[in-house]
């Protein structure tokens, strides 16, 4: 674009006066400090936030607007370093001679994050990726899904996840931008837009103007709080070291002593199981104590002394941690304390339970108090079941011999624990024998069968079935079974008749089953008779329907077209007496007009269309919701410039007739902006933007740059306009540039652009 191409050659005249120009303050950043990095003018700041300094540490005549710190990428070279984006290309401070290295890879973006192996790159909507190669490349476009108002700025980490932060989360993503989790926040007055954001383990730092928003990553929530004001610039960028988030990692720090009342003291750290090879750094003040690795420090402070200790450790990247302060009060008491661990029936200092005990003595001025973590150890109680089946006796247990069945509780308390404490072993013995046992029985035969354990016999024969009981011995159950193999026979009969059955000397008036059984000499079932008896009423059939219009209504070859009640009379299949009343009811069709807003007017795509029927029926608008029987009124959206919406309108009494709607419409998607405006405050012309706009869609995007391709301003608002300022100066009278996208009512992305003038 021509912008980019004037920037390019302001950004090579720049590098030609900037060579051999000395700077007055040249580091490299400091993985060590928790805080950020800014980038302002030309000058890259540091701000510590547990020693709350702000101090510049690198500064150039060029450096850009963007600003990311990390290794080189592609280099062995762990050293921390800056990255920017000059003139459109990446640009490194070499670690080893701090010069500023182009890379001559292109960007289309200028708020850039640096992970491990990428630099990934935002300018809404899209994200690119940078592999230190080759120019970077687009891996997504963010969509209305993903939120809006977003920070224009990215953070990564270590593991080369990035992170966006908009209106109402803050979301993060892989390194081929897939989204993997999201915190909610409550951060208050959310800014529109900010220069950076910064990611230091669990806190989030990000900017708008010269005020710093603070928040903290607790479980499944961002929790905002607090903002300050830097005394440095606002920045146009954020960076820090690639550091990732780290939950639930708890430091905490306590004075667990203190000697000769209050002068010595010993302070010990408390780190969580999951951190390995610990490394500390004590700081008195917010200066470390050199050779003091160690999680318990033992020296003499003043009162007001202010004690932290920084934990490096290693992870999946290298990570550190920062505990909590404490502060040097007046201590007049000695402090000791004792941790302890006893068998059971021992005790300390008189102590025999488990419990947290103090005691207070007066030593010369100071008093002591002692504390006692006190652990008693139970008495182990081992309880152990064994069984035996069929042994060989005598069976034997730790010198006690048992010579025949039986159950058995045995105890013994001769083996010693690991601990050194005594244990007590209880063991329950039970020795059983195996039996054998027969069972008979007879049975009539049965179509089921004679159940034994998950089979059916229908045979007479033996059976034998193996059981184990709870000792684990074998019980044999043996059954010679008998079936009586006289097999019945059913004989069924069937009584029916109108209103009444008359069977064996009683009348039946409704359905019924008899059944007689006859048995032969071995008591078994040998016949069946099941007499089922069906008693038959007359019914009556009601038909109630209303006819439509000239609609008419047949029924067994006879039309009625007139209402009034009819019947008429049938056999039914059983030969009793039967009715069909038949009430006909009649109804005109609906009678109705339909009032159509806005009227006389040219309809354009992505208008909406409001749909007032009159009368009392119900509208059934097709493809719309139906909400209640009074939606006479319906508004149609019109996405094609052909759009029919058929529909249905029924009366009370069901009659219904069908119809349809039919709306044509133009496109109607334009911009008109001025040629000039003056930022006077006169009323007149004091804002600069489209001052006619019809058919836009969902996204809008005006850009205005000043004759050397330097953007001036930027709106995602069609009613945002330009007020003539430029970093809260008045811009120079002269003649302006502006680049606008725009999507209308067909989804199609349009752009325009044009020039204009700036008058006072």
């Amino acid at each position: 674009m021509w912008y980019l191409k004037i920037l390019n050659r302001l950004y090579l005249l720049l590098l030609l006066l900037a060579v051999h120009v000395p700077s007055t303050a040249q580091s490299l950043p400091d993985p060590n400090i928790f805080g950020f990095y800014s980038l302002s003018g030309n000058n890259i700041y540091e701000h510590n936030c547990i020693a709350n300094t702000e101090q510049i540490v690198f500064n150039a005549p060029v450096l850009g607007s963007a600003l990311g710190v990390g290794q080189v990428l592609g280099s062995a070279n762990p050293t921390q370093t800056y990255y920017l984006v000059i003139g459109g290309t990446y640009h490194y401070v070499d670690p080893v001679t701090l010069q500023i290295v182009n890379t001559g890879h292109s960007t289309t973006a200028v708020n850039p994050g640096v992970g491990s192996r990428y630099i990934f790159n935002f300018q809404y909507p899209n994200i690119y990726r940078y592999d230190g190669a080759s120019n970077d490349i687009l891996i997504r476009t963010l969509t209305p899904a993903d939120g809006s108002r977003f920070i224009y700025d990215v953070f990564a980490d270590c593991e080369d996840n990035f992170y966006l932060i908009n209106s109402t989360h803050l979301q993060k993503y892989d390194s081929t931008a897939t989204l993997l989790q999201s915190w909610p926040h409550n951060i208050p007055n959310f800014p529109i837009v900010g220069a950076g954001i910064a990611l230091i383990q669990d806190s989030l730092y990000f900017s708008f103007g010269n005020t710093i928003y603070v928040s903290g990553i607790q479980g499944a929530n961002l929790v905002y709080n607090r903002t300050y004001t830097l005394t440095s610039p606002s920045p146009l960028d954020m960076a820090n070291y690639k550091t990732s988030p780290i939950s639930n990692i708890n430091i905490t720090i306590r004075v667990i002593d203190s000697l000769s009342c209050g002068q010595n003291f010993t302070i010990q750290a408390s780190i969580p199981g999951n951190i390995t090879n610990p490394v500390y750094t004590w700081y008195v003040n917010g200066n470390p104590l050199p050779g003091n690795n160690s999680p318990m420090l033992q020296r003499s402070f003043n009162t007001g002394d202010v004690i932290y200790v920084r934990i490096n450790y290693n992870g999946n990247c290298i990570n550190t941690v920062f505990s909590n302060t404490i502060t040097i009060g007046n201590y007049n008491t000695r402090h000791s304390q004792y941790d302890s661990t006893v068998c059971y029936g021992q005790s300390v200092w008189g102590y025999s339970l488990t419990g947290i005990y103090r005691d207070t003595f007066r030593q010369g001025l100071c008093d002591s108090i002692r504390t006692l973590n006190l652990t008693v150890r139970p008495l182990p109680i081992a309880q152990l079941f064994s069984s035996y089946c069929n042994p060989v006796f005598p069976v034997v247990w730790n010198n006690h011999s048992i010579a025949q069945a039986g159950s058995y509780i045995l105890m013994d308390t001769s083996v010693q624990s690991a601990t050194g404490c005594d244990s007590l072993t209880i063991m329950n013995m039970t020795i059983t024998l195996a039996d054998t046992t027969v069972l008979y029985d007879t049975t009539c035969f049965h179509p089921d069968g004679y159940p034994w354990y998950g089979n059916r016999l229908t045979q007479s024969g033996t059976y034998t079935h193996t059981l184990t009981n709870r000792h684990n011995c074998d019980s044999v159950l043996i059954l010679r079974l008998l079936v009586h193999d006289d097999r019945p026979t059913t004989e069924n009969v069937l009584l029916r008749d109108c209103q009444s059955v008359t069977y064996k000397g009683h009348t039946y008036f409704s359905d019924t089953s008899l059944a007689d059984t006859f048995r032969n000499v071995h008591f078994c079932d040998s016949h069946y008779v099941v007499t089922n008896i069906k008693v038959h009423y007359p019914q009556t059939q009601y038909i109630d329907t209303t006819l439509c219009g000239q609609e008419t209504f047949t029924l067994n070859g006879i039309t009625y077209g007139n209402p009034g009640t009819y019947l008429q009379q049938y056999t039914d299949r059983q030969g009793c007496d039967s009715n069909i009343r038949i009430q006909i009811w009649l109804s005109s069709l609906p009678v109705f007009s339909i009032d159509v807003t806005p009227k006389d007017k040219l309809l354009c795509l992505g208008d909406t269309v409001h749909v007032k029927a009159e009368g009392d029926y119900i509208f059934d608008w097709k493809g719309l919701p139906v909400d209640s029987i009074d939606n006479r009124h319906q508004s149609y959206y019109l996405d094609s410039l052909r759009k029919t919406f058929p529909f249905t309108v029924t009366n009370r009494f069901g009659c219904t007739i069908e119809d349809s709607l039919l709306f044509l419409a133009d496109k109607c998607c334009e911009l008109i902006f001025p040629n000039a405006f003056s930022p006077n405050n006169d009323g007149l012309n004091d804002r600069f933007g489209p001052f006619y706009v019809s058919g836009l869609n969902d996204f809008y995007r005006m850009q205005i740059f000043n004759r050397w391709g330097q953007r001036v301003f930027i709106s995602f608002n069609v009613n945002e306009q330009w007020d003539g300022t430029f970093n809260n100066k008045r811009a120079t009278a002269d003649v302006y540039y502006y680049y606008v996208e725009y999507t209308c009512n067909d989804k199609r992305k349009y752009e325009f652009k044009g020039n204009f003038t700036l008058i006072y």
